[in-house]
């Protein structure tokens, strides 16, 4: 069963941090340069592409992760996702945990800027 336009559309907002018309040029949304998708049978947030020479992609994730924590946030729906990735400043450090082939991995990423 294939998925709705706007579920896609809304997980490349989450990497992309989709820029807000009217926004000043050196305000910076954080970006993580991973596309996601929510899986509706175990309720957990994929990773199903990385960005070339994305921040995701410098720190070791990959698709199929699945986000168990960025920082102290445990994500649990994709607005909150893009709202917590958008709020981060360009260059922080972020601890993110995923769960790969049935093991927990944590790896460190580079917040980017949009």
């Amino acid at each position: 069963m294939s998925k709705p336009w706007y579920s896609r559309a809304l997980a490349v907002c989450i990497v992309a941090a989709c820029a807000v018309s009217g926004q000043a040029a050196e305000e910076k949304k954080g970006y993580l340069g991973a596309e996601v998708r929510k899986d509706e049978e175990s309720n957990k947030i994929l990773i199903i592409a990385v960005d070339d020479d994305g921040p995701a992609k410098r720190a070791g994730l990959e698709p199929g992760d699945a986000f168990l924590m960025l920082g102290e946030h445990k994500p649990t729906d994709l607005p909150t996702l893009v709202k917590f990735v958008q709020s981060l400043k360009p260059g922080t450090k972020l601890k993110v945990r995923v769960e790969r082939g049935g093991q927990e991995k944590e790896y460190e990423v580079t917040i980017g800027a949009l």
